[in-house]
């Protein structure tokens, strides 16, 4: 009975089409419900009588959620869409990634270099780095040696110009650790003990060229600064070695033989004159320099027979 009294609800509330018996079931498409009643799918009724009556249940009712309910379903679900929305700022500690809308954390960096001059320290922003331990100065030379470390020590540790390998410079200070001042700063300064104009070929650096002179534009040097007759520009040949006990006499590095020619014999008058050698016999090796040995004058020259002459060189 309750079924039936409800199908005639139904039909009163709807005004465009004939209800049908209620045990045949047809389409209901423009019925307009009276306030207070609501659109079943196949007529009108109160909610209470709806949801009870006809079998149909409102969403609360039912378990289905609305679009809004889905959506705020999802984001309640999500904790990153991306790895920025994981980043904790601190890559210490590793980097944090999302995995399929959930955040995982990331591996610990591991500094340990191990470098035992090292401190290994880790910054939150760029990771780990590494400090020389028990460097003031930032150099890379400490102070102190730390446990099995083994680096040159930092002379003056508040000053990172000051350090072992430095560059030294003319200010009364020693810049390389090296316990000289100045030994290797300004211009490349030279003695000439002889003055002939040509400097000692050992030059020192001094900051104001106080020990002698400067290196020449030719870069032409003395190999003897003792006599002045030993000089790059020396064309006199010598019987005798210099002091120094060379007879490279022009400094070009080697001794150069002034008489080099053979002659065949005393009885023949060659035209420049030449070494006889022993028993005549041809060629002849010159002799050394400073040694003496039988020459014959050439044609030219002032003594025609065999003389003893003793070689020169320079």
């Amino acid at each position: 009975m309750k079924f039936q009294i409800l199908v005639l609800l139904f039909c009163c509330a709807c005004t465009d089409f004939t209800c049908p018996d209620p045990a045949t079931p047809g389409p209901r498409t423009s019925c307009v419900c009276p306030d207070g009643m609501v659109w079943t799918g196949t007529g009108c009724a109160t909610d209470s009588d709806a949801s009870l009556d006809t079998g149909i249940s409102d969403a609360s009712d039912s378990g289905v959620t609305d679009a809004t309910d889905d959506a705020d379903a999802d984001v309640a679900e999500v904790d990153c869409v991306s790895d920025d929305d994981c980043s904790d700022g601190d890559v210490c500690n590793g980097t944090e990634l999302c995995i399929e809308g959930r955040c995982a954390p990331g591996e610990t960096l591991r500094c340990d270099d191990g470098d035992p001059c090292t401190t290994d320290e880790c910054d939150l922003a760029d990771g780990c780095f590494h400090v020389v331990t028990n460097d003031g100065d930032g150099d890379g030379f400490p102070r102190v040696l730390a446990p099995g470390c083994v680096l040159d020590l930092d002379c003056d540790d508040s000053a990172d110009a000051i350090r072992p390998g430095a560059t030294e410079t003319c200010d009364g200070a020693d810049q390389d650790c090296d316990r000289m001042i100045d030994e290797a700063a300004g211009e490349l300064c030279f003695q000439d003990l002889d003055t002939d104009g040509y400097p000692d070929a050992d030059g020192v650096r001094d900051c104001e060229c106080a020990t002698g002179i400067r290196a020449r534009e030719d870069g032409a040097v003395d190999c003897y600064d003792r006599d002045d007759r030993v000089r790059p520009n020396q064309t006199r040949y010598f019987p005798e070695p210099h002091a120094g006990g060379s007879f490279d006499w022009n400094c070009d590095g080697r001794e150069a033989l002034r008489w080099t020619a053979s002659a065949e014999g005393c009885d023949v008058i060659p035209d420049e004159g030449g070494w006889i050698p022993p028993g005549f016999g041809m060629p002849v090796e010159p002799p050394r320099c400073g040694s003496e040995d039988v020459w014959r004058p050439g044609r030219f020259d002032i003594q025609p027979n065999c003389v003893a002459r003793t070689q020169e060189c320079r």
